[in-house]
């Protein structure tokens, strides 16, 4: 390395366990990476065998015993309290945790690659209560910061210790139920944030007694929704609040100011699932106040005019007429230009709404200001996940994580309940500002049916704002009950050659331990030429099409 920077590794004492403190502190000495200091860190009030045996790792310089008193004693910062020399990056582990052998190395190579770092966090997975195996590992996506509303997945971070010492009640890292406020006390603070997409930490056999969020049996802190909700509420969002869902992740709500939502609906020939999506639109959705724009593409059936007839007696309905040959983007384009809501609500006519509150949970997303675009969860009438984010690259152009999975799953990349930012979402369901929407000059309709959503995700990004994904606002999509599933050659074409930066450089909200071969989680047991498999698609399309020869409009 060019520079060899001090980072320290505080191992909070436990007396419910020696053998696991004794894990935790071996796997700091057993570092390959040498320039590293030690802080164990004692109550008090903790027995004296305790202090004895951390006092026992003295005679190697670097390491430490504190005690940690009772009052916070503000007036002294972290590294004074510590007795930190010349750190310049610190992280806090728990009793049983411990960090792989090359941790420390690969946290001096990133500080070294970016000396700008503020906080650098890491994979992880768990040990098993006997230390011989590691299993449930937990791939985590680069900086996504509504994430951390759902699960404090930046543990165990090193964080830059100027940024440690200005973050309020910097004792409060130290224990685990209250080091999720600190993370995002920190977060507010801290603007560059790097992932290291490397399994640095083995949750040890203590995890259970802490509830710690490894996978699997992911759960949430007891204060975990006090210190969501403080968070948001810190953050601007007056009546913010945070509860624990039945299925035990953490959910934020506030009153949505929006004064209309436009729902634009394309359709043609449709009455039977049309006539669901309204009635179920009429009878669930109480609030915001909203608007339904439907762009009817020439429907002649007797069947859809009587329906048009009768829906349009509800004074919140109108049909628009889409003269044009079928174009998904151009015909959500004549429906945002003859809607008037603040927010634009883009609905396939197939999906079905089940919950109440599905519309103002997308509002109130839609009113942050960083947010550009939201996505909803939709599950095929099963109950099982036909959505829940877009990764690009993902099956070729771009592929929906989390396809297949049941409500409540947990797996290498964390549960379904949680929010999520993403690169793109479905525009199946999905929400944009009318301001954002006319900011980026609305959908490309060049993207005849296919790829238009994934499209107008990025180029809102590119504005600087985030897509969010949220489990909370719940619909049923009866996938391809209307126009099928087939892809123009023309989607795919420009879908390759736009999306072809980001699909080389890997999707940032997805893991490079995956494979992005399926929408089904499994590891990437070798390299995947992302690029190769994109290339192969669309010869394929492109011999479909000329042994078809040109479709009619």
């Amino acid at each position: 390395f060019p520079c060899c920077p001090q980072v320290a590794t505080v191992v909070r004492v436990s007396s419910s366990n020696l053998d696991s403190n004794l894990a935790s502190i071996r796997s700091v000495m057993d570092q390959t990476y040498g320039w590293w200091q030690l802080r164990l860190v004692v109550d008090e009030v903790q027995e004296t065998d305790i202090r004895d045996l951390a006092a026992r790792f003295e005679e190697d310089d670097r390491i430490k015993v504190v005690l940690m008193p009772k009052s916070n004693q503000p007036k002294r910062g972290f590294a004074d309290v510590l007795s930190l020399e010349n750190v310049e990056y610190a992280a806090v582990l728990y009793p049983g945790d411990l960090l792989a052998p090359n941790a420390l190395w690969e946290v001096a190579r990133v500080i070294n690659e970016r000396p700008e770092v503020d906080l650098i966090y890491s994979d992880q997975d768990r040990m098993d209560p006997r230390g011989y195996r590691r299993e449930t590992p937990w791939f985590k996506p680069d900086w996504s910061p509504e994430l951390l509303l759902s699960v404090n997945y930046l543990y165990p971070a090193f964080i830059r210790m100027s940024l440690i010492e200005a973050t309020p009640d910097m004792k409060a890292l130290l224990d685990y139920e209250t080091a999720w406020g600190f993370f995002l006390k920190c977060t507010r603070e801290a603007s560059r944030i790097v992932h290291i997409p490397r399994v640095l930490c083995h949750v040890g056999s203590g995890a259970e007694e802490r509830k710690h969020p490894s996978v699997g049996d992911v759960r949430v802190p007891a204060s975990g929704a006090e210190t969501v909700g403080r968070h948001v509420q810190n953050l601007g969002v007056v009546g913010a609040e945070a509860q624990i869902t039945a299925l035990d992740s953490v959910r934020v709500v506030w009153p949505s100011k929006t004064a209309l939502v436009s729902i634009i609906i394309p359709t043609r020939h449709n009455s039977r699932w049309l006539k669901r999506c309204i009635d179920s639109l009429q009878n669930l959705t109480m609030r915001p106040p909203f608007e339904v724009i439907l762009v009817d593409n020439q429907s002649q059936e007797a069947e859809t005019r009587r329906l048009y007839e009768r829906i349009e007696l509800d004074s919140r309905i109108r049909v628009v007429p889409f003269e044009q040959p079928f174009n998904f983007s151009a015909a959500n384009n004549t429906g945002a230009s003859q809607s008037q809501g603040d927010l634009l609500l883009f609905l396939n006519d197939e999906v079905e709404i089940i919950d109440d509150g599905w519309l103002e949970e997308m509002a109130r997303w839609a009113e942050w200001a960083e947010i550009g675009v939201v996505g909803a969860k939709l599950l095929y009438p099963d109950l099982t996940i036909q959505h829940a984010g877009i990764i690009l690259g993902m099956g070729g152009h771009a592929g929906h994580v989390l396809w297949g999975a049941r409500e409540g799953e947990s797996g290498p990349l964390g549960s379904t309940e949680w929010y999520r930012n993403f690169m793109a979402v479905t525009g199946a369901c999905m929400m944009i500002p009318r301001k954002t929407f006319n900011q980026v000059g609305g959908f490309d309709e060049r993207y005849q049916i296919a790829f238009g959503d994934v499209d107008i995700c990025l180029r809102i990004i590119q504005q600087g704002y985030r897509v969010l994904y949220t489990p909370f606002a719940r619909l049923i999509h009866h996938e391809g009950a209307t126009r099928g599933r087939l892809i123009p050659a023309q989607d795919l074409d420009l879908a390759y050659r736009e999306f072809l930066p980001h699909i080389r450089s890997g999707d940032p909200y997805f893991n490079p331990n995956l494979s992005y071969k399926t929408s089904y989680l499994q590891l990437a047991f070798e390299p995947e030429d992302r690029v190769a498999q994109l290339e192969r698609i669309l010869a394929q399309a492109t011999n479909r099409q000329a042994g078809r020869g040109k479709p009619s409009q």
